[in-house]
Parts: C-alpha cells; sequence; structure tokens
C-alpha cells in the first residue's frame, strides 16, 4: 500500500519564540494523535471541508484554543490534508496503541517521533524474557539500540566481512584485535599466527597469540596481568589494555576505563558485544545520563527504552514538556500489563496540557 509523506514546516506553522519546538510538537502534532488514536476516527466524511460533525468539532476546538486566527487556518489545513492522507486501512487494524502511533508519526513524517515508537513499540511488546520473545528484533540502522545478541551478530558479521576483503598488515591486525574483544580467541589466533616470518611484527604477534591460548578468566594470574594492563592505559596504550583485560573477561573494568576517557563509543561497543545484562545495563544507563548532560535528549530517550526503564522516560517527556507523548506511553504500557511508577501519573494529570487531552486519553483507555 501506498503511503503519502506530510512533512510539516515547522517554522512556517508558528514562531518559534512564541513555542519552541518539543512543545509545538506535542501540543499540536500529539493533541493529533488524540484525535486519531479514538475509537471514532472514519475516512469518510460528510461536510464539504472533508469532516463529519464531530470531528470537526474537536478540530474547533484545538483551532480556538490558540486564539491565532492566521496560525489556526494552517493548523486546521495541515489536520485536513494530514487526515487524507493517513493509511486508514492499517490504522484499524492496530490493536496496539503504540503501534498505532508509530504508523501515524510515519504517515507525517516525523523522524525523531518514528524512532520513539518504533524502539518503544519492540522493546514494550518484546516482553521481560527477550530470548523467548517471538517479537522480530529492530533493524540494523537502530545499531546500539538493538537487543545485545542481535547487536552482537550484526558487530561479528562486520568484522568477518573486514576479514574476508583481506587487507595489508594494520587492516588485519585491527580485525584480530575486534575478535579479541569479541571474545572470537580461535579466529584472533588464526590471523595472528598468519603474520610472515620475516615480518617485523611476527615475534609480538606469536607471543599475544601465545598469551590467548593460555589464558582464561579462571587463570591464577589475573592480578599480574591486570597490572600490566592498568599500566599500559596509563602510559595512553588503552587498547592494548583493554584487550588484555577482555581475555581474563574483566569486560566490565575495561568499560570503566574508556568511560573515564571519555571514550562513550567503544565502552557501549564492548558492553554490548560481553557483558552480561546487569553490567551492560549500568553502562548504557551511564551512557543515557551523559548524552542528557550534552542534551542529546532523543537519543537518550531511545538508549532508555532499550533498557526498559519507561519510568526514566516518562521523566524526561513530563520535565520537556512533550506531555502528550509520555500520556500515549503510558497507555501503551498499561494495555501490555508494564507498571508505571504512579506518582509520574500523577503528574501527568496535573500538568494534564491543554483542553484535558491528557485526561481524556487516559479516560477513553478506562472505558
Amino acid at each position: 500500500m501506498s503511503e503519502t509523506y506530510v512533512n510539516l514546516d515547522i517554522d512556517f506553522l508558528i514562531n518559534r519564540n512564541l513555542l519552541g519546538p518539543p512543545a509545538i510538537l506535542d501540543r499540536d502534532l500529539c493533541k493529533m494523535f488524540y484525535f486519531w488514536l479514538s475509537a471514532t476516527c472514519k475516512k469518510v466524511y460528510s461536510t464539504e471541508l472533508g469532516f463529519n460533525n464531530y470531528e470537526l468539532s474537536q478540530l474547533h476546538d484545538l483551532i480556538f484554543f490558540y486564539n491565532l486566527y492566521i496560525y489556526s487556518f494552517y493548523v486546521f489545513k495541515v489536520i485536513k490534508n494530514a487526515c487524507h492522507s493517513l493509511p486508514w486501512t492499517e490504522l484499524e487494524s492496530c490493536t496496539k496503541i503504540a503501534e498505532r502511533s508509530l504508523v501515524v508519526c510515519q504517515s507525517l513524517g516525523l523522524k525523531n517521533e518514528v524512532q520513539f515508537w518504533t524502539v518503544a513499540f519492540h522493546y514494550i511488546m518484546a516482553g521481560d524474557d527477550y530470548a523467548t520473545s517471538v517479537v522480530p528484533p529492530l533493524d540494523s540502522c537502530y545499531d546500539v539500540v538493538c537487543d545485545c545478541a542481535t547487536y552482537r551478530k550484526i558487530q561479528l558479521e562486520r568484522v568477518l566481512l573486514h576479514e574476508w576483503k583481506s587487507g595489508d598488515y594494520m587492516h588485519m591486525r585491527r580485525v584480530a584485535d575486534k575478535f579479541i574483544l569479541l571474545g572470537e580467541k580461535t579466529r584472533a589466533l588464526d590471523l595472528l599466527l598468519a603474520t610472515n616470518v620475516n615480518d617485523p611484527n611476527y615475534y609480538t604477534d606469536a607471543l599475544k597469540a601465545c598469551l590467548i591460548a593460555t589464558v582464561d578468566s579462571n587463570t591464577a594470574n589475573q592480578s599480574t596481568i591486570k597490572l600490566v594492563a592498568a599500566n599500559l592505559i596509563a602510559e595512553n596504550k588503552i587498547d592494548e589494555g583493554i584487550q588484555l583485560l577482555c581475555m581474563i573477561g574483566k569486560g566490565s573494568q575495561a568499560c570503566r576505563y574508556l568511560i573515564s576517557y571519555n571514550r562513550w563509543e567503544q565502552a557501549v561497543w564492548l558492553a554490548k558485544c560481553s557483558l552480561s545484562k546487569d553490567d551492560f545495563d549500568t553502562v548504557l544507563k551511564s551512557w543515557a545520563d551523559h548524552l542528557l548532560s550534552n542534551r542529546n535528549q532523543e537519543q537518550a530517550v531511545l538508549v532508555l527504552l532499550s533498557l526498559k526503564r519507561f519510568d526514566d522516560v516518562l521523566k524526561i517527556l513530563i520535565n520537556s514538556d512533550r506531555i502528550y507523548r509520555a500520556a500515549l506511553l503510558v497507555l501503551a504500557c498499561h494495555q501490555n500489563n508494564i507498571e508505571v511508577c504512579e506518582k509520574l501519573k500523577r503528574e501527568l494529570y496535573i500538568n494534564g496540557g491543554d483542553g484535558d487531552v491528557v485526561d481524556n486519553l487516559f479516560n477513553e483507555n478506562n472505558t
């Protein structure tokens, strides 16, 4: 089924001095979500403008709130055009609130909202035990917010592709280093032992191969290896020290070193590929806090969604005045028996937004 995407020019709709972009998206577009999430959404309209009387009254409530006649004209026009562009057949088949929100965002061409609801819908539907879940994995474009098994599989496939392409010594050395971090010791050994005897790096690679073959997480010499790794990192040979820590199963300690040197991407990569759930949760939560401190709120929200920390996501949405998106997330969680902090739900009621839309959303869901 073909879909028409409506790209909204926010600057054209309203002066940024009146409302910032986050407020615009929530106060206007998320009000539209309430309109489209209602059980009375229809494709056939009876008035000359294309709407029936009930829908027309809903739009008038939205329009008159602003008391900005020129702006109201464009809001009305955008809503009307968007209504006609929505894939109504697909919407009618959506039984989940998160899924319906995603379809609406896709139809409106809203990139950030599409990403949010794609990740939210995926992890809401995945349940507590991801290993036994029948929900298909996220697309590889979502990269670090994919589940750990999918992410590790993608990273291993990429490294294998680089191995297959072959190249000079430095290329193959980087591939071997990645295999070490991924715990693929046999593949790393094969590459290290393939170094030409006449190569000046042969001796170093041979020693590293011997170390990999003999060291494991149960070795009695871990303290010595940890000391050497710490000294290497202190001398700014961070990659070499991290590899040693990974060889003896100290991936969480390696991540802490990477974070202390502000190598967040490497720390997240290593955590997703090698750490246990509790350990990688800690690293990714720290990364989300780092993203928030650097005003990268959208990425931080996606990371928290991937950790199923829905309460933390709600706090961010409420504090950034994205009340309606937060309300829809609460309803989506409630629909799938996911508990949400009662205090946050009360905040949503208190900050209920314009025209009691949030209250209507909750009431409609409970009827």
